[in-house]
């Protein structure tokens, strides 16, 4: 569940209605982990348009996925687009907050696909 923090991830009880106990808390981490993912999240599909095909596993093994991930995302994906896509919204979702873009560029240089990153993330700012 996109978006959620350490106590909602995973417990659909405590998703939309948050307990009153962790009421403050809960909403303010919920919040930044929503703010993080979602200015990762913007470089996603320029991302996913340049990841070469035969650079794509690469790149999902130096943002952590393991290696079952990677073949279910690519047995249940055609096209390349798709398949990069799911591979970083599958290291978004795993990473929470700690999916941010120092880690992407890092993950994409180590892929040898820094020029990607360089054009994409640094391009854009």
């Amino acid at each position: 569940m996109a978006g959620l923090c350490s106590a909602c991830q995973g417990d659909k009880r405590h998703f939309g209605r948050l307990s009153v106990m962790r009421n403050a808390v809960c909403s303010a981490e919920c919040f930044q982990v929503s703010e993080v993912m979602a200015s990762v999240s913007q470089y996603f599909y320029e991302l996913a348009e340049e990841i070469p095909d035969d650079k794509w596993k690469d790149v999902a093994h130096h943002l952590g996925l393991k290696r079952a991930k990677v073949s279910a995302i690519d047995a249940e994906n055609r096209y390349l687009k798709e398949k990069n896509m799911k591979t970083l919204e599958a290291w978004r979702l795993k990473n929470g907050r700690n999916a941010t873009i120092p880690c992407l560029k890092r993950a994409l240089h180590a892929a040898e696909v820094g020029w990607v990153a360089d054009s994409v993330i640094d391009g854009n700012d």
